[in-house]
């Protein structure tokens, strides 16, 4: 698995009072399936700007390589061992 984007997330434990943290949580992640890629959020895409949603789309989309998908698969799962 390849981290692109992580941050801090805060959040409200249940029933509890206050916000907690998880520090350098994974925003944005890529892992091989097959012969893809699957490509994760967890954040809203509709939350951000126009401008950095484009940018955080166009850095992925420039390491892809449309003619070698198979090798790129490899590649990640290479990574993740």
């Amino acid at each position: 698995m390849t981290v692109h984007l992580s941050g801090d997330v805060n959040f409200r434990p249940d029933g509890g009072d206050g916000v907690s943290v998880v520090p350098d949580s994974p925003l944005l992640v890529s892992f091989a399936a097959g012969r893809g890629l699957v490509v994760y959020s967890s954040f809203h895409w509709d939350a951000q700007t126009a401008a950095l949603s484009d940018e955080i789309l166009l850095g992925l989309i420039e390491g892809l390589d449309p003619g070698n998908a198979e090798d790129q698969a490899d590649d990640e799962v290479a990574d993740a061992q």
